[in-house]
């Protein structure tokens, strides 16, 4: 570990990568055998943790196992079969990948001059799950630059043509 942890060098976030994806394997190959809900005495249990600030860490392993043995599963199971309620995430592994991607290179797609090409992949994705819905495309778009996320789901929530309030938002985005 360099001289500065929050910053690992590359054997060091290997390990830290490969120490959480042995756990998440483990957990997500479990999920049918979860039960769908494991809250009683939960809340009883959190209070135990209340604590003040630690002075020192722990190491990530010990870190690993009290998340995975003790708090995760002390919780609604939404990822699991048996839980049929109102799904807060998908769960899919693939988007947890992504996640993880960008999360890391933490690149800023909220502004298209920012990350250009990330934002139009973003733009494309919330078009494409517009169509998937019946919403078509968006209007209010510049066709050569795309918008931001947060003004993509806007977009197309109060300006489709199949809602009944059609109304384009503001450019926020420069136009060409």
């Amino acid at each position: 570990m360099p001289d500065y942890p929050l910053e690992p060098d590359g054997p060091a976030m290997r390990r830290l990568v490969d120490e959480a994806m042995h756990r998440i394997v483990a957990h997500v190959e479990s999920l049918p055998s979860q039960p769908a809900a494991n809250v009683e005495g939960a809340t009883d249990f959190a209070r135990t943790l209340i604590e003040s600030l630690p002075r020192q860490g722990l190491p990530f392993e010990h870190l690993l196992d009290l998340l995975f043995n003790e708090y995760i599963p002390r919780s609604f199971n939404a990822a699991g079969p048996g839980y049929l309620a109102y799904v807060p995430g998908g769960g899919l592994f693939h988007a947890a990948v992504a996640d993880l991607i960008a999360n890391s290179v933490n690149r800023y797609v909220g502004v298209c001059a920012a990350a250009p090409a990330l934002a139009q992949l973003e733009a494309n994705v919330v078009r494409w799950f517009c169509e998937i819905v019946g919403y078509g495309k968006p209007r209010g778009w510049p066709a050569s630059r795309p918008p931001t996320f947060a003004r993509s789901r806007a977009t197309a929530a109060s300006a489709s043509e199949s809602m009944p309030w059609p109304r384009p938002l503001p450019a926020i985005v420069p136009q060409a």
